[in-house]
Formats: structure tokens, C-alpha cells, sequence
């Protein structure tokens, strides 16, 4: 039974962090509009960067990059396990993607994934980060 709630609270608290509406409100709070209703329509950081100002767009994949890193290392650092850490992850990616907060139309999951990576495993994460942008600049195949 402890371990049911357990995963619940993860699954729950891994939802919430996940569903924080990092790039809705910064462009609330620095344009005073709905970044799904501009560019892309996605509220993510490469739209926030191109329809509001990259400094706002850098920010945006901060915490976006943030909210998986935390919830990561959260429930390391509580010693809860693989399976809790697993749940926890994936949780926090739904809760970006598909958040309550915004009528369930969230972000790509991009950044999440790569806050989490990091948390895991950043030494290979940032290996593999610094040569796709180097392979993206190289071929002239970035998104910006």
C-alpha cells in the first residue's frame, strides 16, 4: 500500500512540475498574450524565442530544462528508486505536453527531455547536445 502511494505522490507531484506553463506566462508577462496564439502556436521555447524576443525564449527553455532536471534529481535525492524516478520522468514529461493548466495543449517535451537527460546523465548528455548543434550549424539544419 506504501508503494502505491508513493507512486502516486510521484506520478502527481512529477505531473504538476511537468504542467508549470513556463513559456505561457513569461509571454503573458512580457507581451501580455497567448503565445498559442501567435507563430507556431506552440508553447514552447523556440516560439517564446522567435515571437517575443530570445531573451524570453532562452529563458522559457531554463525552466522548461528545469522542470525535468528537479523532479529528477528530487526523487534521487529522497532515495525513492529507479521505478519512482522512472514515473516520476515521465510524469513531468506528460504534465509539459499535456498540461490541465492550458486545456491539456502543452509543449513538444523537448527541453523536459533534456532536463532530465542531464540529471541522469550529464556528462553524455552534454556530449551529445554540444555535437548536435554542431552537426546542426554545420549543415545549416538548425531551428532558428
Amino acid at each position: 500500500m506504501a508503494t502505491l502511494l508513493t507512486g502516486a505522490f510521484v506520478f502527481l507531484l512529477g505531473y504538476l512540475v511537468g504542467a508549470f506553463p513556463s513559456a505561457y506566462l513569461l509571454t503573458r508577462l512580457a507581451r501580455g498574450t497567448d503565445i498559442r496564439t501567435v507563430g507556431s502556436r506552440n508553447p514552447g521555447a523556440v516560439n517564446v524565442y522567435k515571437e517575443v524576443a530570445p531573451w524570453a525564449g532562452v529563458a522559457v527553455l531554463a525552466l522548461d530544462t528545469a522542470k525535468g532536471a528537479a523532479i529528477v534529481l528530487a526523487i534521487g535525492a529522497a532515495d525513492l528508486g529507479d521505478f519512482a524516478m522512472f514515473l516520476g520522468a515521465m510524469a513531468a514529461l506528460i504534465g509539459h505536453n499535456w498540461p490541465a493548466f492550458l486545456g491539456f495543449r502543452g509543449g513538444k517535451g523537448v527541453a523536459v527531455i533534456f532536463g532530465l537527460s542531464i540529471a541522469v546523465l550529464p556528462g553524455w548528455t552534454l556530449v551529445s547536445a554540444g555535437l548536435s548543434l554542431l552537426f546542426g550549424f554545420a549543415t545549416r539544419n538548425v531551428i532558428f
